[in-house]
């Protein structure tokens, strides 16, 4: 066997010998022209592209397994490597395969003469689950960082619940005071009732604030909805602009529900504030309305 034919078996086995290398290896191989056509692709860069074989893509527009929102960044990229300027030659990027499933690729890129023309090398490998696994560790640090966000404001809301507390019980000590020192049938009496009325929901809202704080669960009783929208309104009314006119239309018989009662009263009271704010300036009448209705069956 002479020289040249030895060298020609030698060619051949090295360029088996790469072949099967740049088949093999999971990462992604491909050569882009300076128009974005794809030239060259091994397997591994086929399958991350969504399709069967490399000649699916060869000679395709790469643009279109890059996500959207990508664009403009690998374009500047391209853009700035072509012309001899500074791009990241290692760097991480979204794309999509052929059926628009997203996929994170990391991408080391050179520039190499292919074929007489200025080309990029592209070697690429998929790291979608990398990356998912990555998200699931930043949800996890910030579900945890708000948890202990939510410690720290139960911690601060108990202290304040407990000073407010010892508050209003020097308060009602007073009130209690007063009332003895008041004939009974003074009209100051029920203004001290009401007094003590408000101090009493304000002694409940504090322990909600103590339950929030402890994290327990939401103690949930029969509430006469009825009494109980009758109850915050005698509370709203003296609170209001004598230009709101309200007029009530509860119904006498007891609506029961399922509820927390002090939950439910700071509710009705949020939504009569907002709706005294609304027409503070202009006056008008509010209606309330509360019956009973039955539920149409499909």
């Amino acid at each position: 066997m002479d020289d040249n034919a030895k060298t020609r078996e030698q060619v051949l086995a090295e360029l088996a010998a790469h072949r099967t290398l740049v088949e093999g290896t999971l990462w992604g191989i491909a050569v882009i022209d300076e128009q974005g056509h794809c030239l060259f692709a091994n397997p591994a860069f086929a399958v991350m592209c969504g399709v069967a074989t490399p000649e699916d893509i060869i000679g395709q527009q790469m643009l279109v397994f890059i996500a959207p929102e990508e664009l403009s960044r690998l374009a500047a990229y391209g853009e700035a490597r072509l012309s001899g300027g500074t791009a990241p030659s290692r760097y991480e990027f979204q794309g999509r395969q052929l059926d628009g499933t997203p996929v994170w690729v990391e991408a080391l890129v050179s520039m190499i003469d292919w074929e007489g023309q200025s080309t990029r090398l592209f070697t690429c490998i998929d790291i979608t689950e990398r990356r998912q696994a990555e998200d699931e560790v930043k949800q996890l640090q910030a579900q945890l960082l708000q948890t202990q966000k939510m410690e720290a404001i139960g911690t601060f809301a108990s202290g304040i619940a407990h000073e407010f507390n010892n508050i209003l019980n020097v308060v009602m000590a007073y009130i209690g005071l007063a009332e003895s020192e008041i004939p009974f049938d003074s009209p100051a009496q029920s203004y001290l009732a009401e007094v003590d009325s408000a101090l009493q929901r304000a002694k409940e809202l504090l322990n909600q604030m103590s339950t929030f704080s402890r994290q327990t669960a939401t103690a949930y009783a029969p509430v006469d909805f009825a009494a109980l929208v009758q109850d915050a309104l005698r509370f709203f009314r003296v609170s209001i602009t004598k230009t709101i006119d309200i007029r009530e239309h509860i119904s006498e018989e007891p609506l029961m529900v399922l509820a927390d009662s002090t939950q439910l009263h700071q509710i009705l009271m949020n939504l009569f504030a907002n709706a005294e704010y609304v027409m503070r300036r202009t006056g008008g009448r509010l209606e309330v309305r509360l019956e009973r209705v039955e539920r149409a069956r499909s």
